[in-house]
């Protein structure tokens, strides 16, 4: 059926009704990718190793590049945290781990359980998540802790070495963190899963 519009306005000839409309939002298609499909892509080399992608949502999203103080910054908590867990605790640099709503995340650092999967971690498996953040903090904010939240993990933290800050988001529910305590440097901030962790953050943010 179409309906009926009384013209507002004279339409020159020559000229198409619709482009005299304001041009209304139009949603276009978006074939999105499940977890298990990306496994596969990932397995057959579809993309170049140096390229830094991770899965959100079903989308395929482009890292941001990795700065000197972004790298010294992973290495020093790699070696923080790797001294505060056993050996039944994985300490992971910048590897996917496997949420819900097909959501493949690369966070600079998590910890989790050895699990049953398939060497990718499950959500269920996690205990910490860290993000160091530069240029992509309101990402990190915005659209990866929502998703650590909605996933059930326990701890999520973002060193904003801009903003000479550390955040750590607790208690999870509804999608979001409830808690959010923030450390500046001279502070000590400690893991609320791992209550050995407990770290300066000048040394983070040096």
């Amino acid at each position: 059926m179409v309906a009926e519009m009384t013209p507002t306005a004279e339409i020159a000839p020559d000229t198409h009704p619709a482009e005299t409309e304001d041009a209304a939002p139009f949603a276009v298609p978006r074939r999105l990718i499940t977890s298990d499909e990306w496994e596969q892509m990932i397995a057959h080399d579809v993309f170049p190793e140096s390229e830094r992608l991770e899965l959100i949502h079903g989308g395929i999203v482009p890292m941001s590049p990795i700065s000197a103080n972004h790298v010294r910054c992973v290495n020093v908590l790699n070696r923080v945290v790797s001294r505060c867990v056993d050996d039944t605790l994985f300490v992971s640099i910048q590897n996917p781990i496997r949420l819900p709503d097909n959501s493949q995340p690369l966070p600079d650092l998590a910890v989790y359980r050895e699990g049953t999967g398939n060497g990718v971690a499950d959500a269920a498996d996690v205990l910490l998540v860290v993000e160091v953040s530069h240029s992509s903090l309101a990402y990190d904010r915005r659209v990866k802790m929502p998703l650590y939240a909605a996933a059930g993990i326990a701890e999520a933290w973002i060193v904003d070495l801009a903003g000479q800050t550390v955040e750590r988001y607790t208690e999870p529910r509804d999608g979001i963190y409830r808690l959010i305590a923030r450390a500046l440097p001279g502070d000590t901030l400690a893991s609320v899963v791992l209550p050995a962790m407990q770290i300066e953050i000048a040394a983070l943010l040096h």
